[in-house]
């Protein structure tokens, strides 16, 4: 017969900062979730829950880029009408459309991060001033890295097969 081993394992806790990280680990061009969760020794559909659940908003119109922690965070609640502690991440764009800055809460406090196109701009709907727009996390991926979220062109065409 065979021996049977028991092991009690502890489950693992991840903070909302850490999901987020994972997340925007998945999203980036090239990256799998069967990678990344292998990478970090969890469970694929874990990762693919999380990606579910995080919700990205765009803050329409421009942002003072002198705000921050607190004057976002109050901006996501008079402007956005939407709760900062909920999680969910929330990204502004300067006048000049160069610099981003991301908000969220980590379950512990806000992680603000910030990010400056060297050449470009980041595309931002002009469809109206005030609210928000919620993105995918692949939209995301493409709005970071400086590309058009918002009609992205495949690199190929289907062929006619004869």
């Amino acid at each position: 017969m065979g021996e049977v081993i028991s092991v009690v394992a502890r489950r693992r806790r991840w903070t909302l900062g850490q999901k987020l990280a994972l997340v925007e680990e998945v999203s980036r061009p090239g990256a799998s979730v069967a990678a990344v969760a292998d990478r970090h020794g969890m469970s694929r559909s874990l990762l693919f829950e999380w990606r579910r659940q995080v919700r990205v908003h765009l803050a329409l119109g421009t942002t003072d880029m002198r705000r921050g922690f607190d004057g976002l965070a109050a901006q996501v609640q008079t402007v956005l009408q939407a709760d900062p502690f909920s999680g969910h991440l929330f990204l502004f764009r300067g006048r000049r459309g160069d610099l981003l800055k991301a908000l969220w809460w980590d379950g512990q406090g806000f992680v603000l991060r910030a990010k400056r196109l060297e050449k470009g701009r980041f595309l931002w709907p002009t469809i109206a001033r005030e609210g928000s727009v919620t993105l995918t996390t692949a939209q995301l991926a493409m709005l970071l890295e400086g590309l058009d979220w918002r009609t992205p062109t495949p690199s190929w065409k289907p062929e006619i097969a004869v």
